[in-house]
């Protein structure tokens, strides 16, 4: 019997087929997956300052519009304010930051230097209204648990803020 009609070089010969084309989408999903965490990321910072400057649109007009000193007050940057926070578990390693208080906070920064890189989408300089949240991912994986709590500051503090982490 002649080799080429064995089926097992048939078989062989898919193999490496298989192994040429299989390597390179590995390569490329792995490029995809970087790319699209940029981009992600990208988006994020886009927003937090497309917030940023309707905030500063707000108080101009309110300035312009002649509005009382109280309700300017209200859009005016407080050194701290009446923010307040809670962190809501959505789930899996979803959670949502949200400010519970009565006051915008700006400048929100989580300190993501302690949850060892394992989170996606930490606030760093949002800005975050009364009862609106930000959402981010906290992964608990590689026996890495997750933080009992976030060091969160806002309005420009010098000092980071602990915030409990829910059960």
């Amino acid at each position: 019997m002649e080799w080429w009609k064995d089926p097992a070089w048939y078989s062989l010969f898919a193999a490496i087929l298989a192994l040429i084309f299989s390597v390179p989408s590995a390569v490329l999903s792995w490029k995809s997956l970087k790319w699209e965490r940029d981009s992600a990321d990208s988006a994020r910072r886009s927003a937090e300052a497309a917030e940023q400057a309707n905030l500063f649109t707000e108080r101009a007009l309110a300035l312009n519009a002649g509005v009382d000193p109280g309700e300017v007050r209200a859009l005016a940057p407080a050194s701290r304010g009446d923010v307040s926070w809670q962190i809501e578990h959505r789930g899996g390693s979803q959670y949502v930051l949200r400010n519970t208080g009565t006051d915008i906070a700006e400048h929100v920064s989580v300190d993501a230097e302690q949850l060892g890189g394992l989170a996606r989408s930490v606030p760093a300089d949002a800005v975050i209204r009364p009862q609106q949240g930000v959402d981010f991912l906290i992964l608990a994986t590689w026996g890495h648990p997750a933080p009992n709590q976030l060091y969160i500051k806002w309005n420009d503090m010098q000092e980071y803020v602990a915030v409990p982490m829910p059960a």
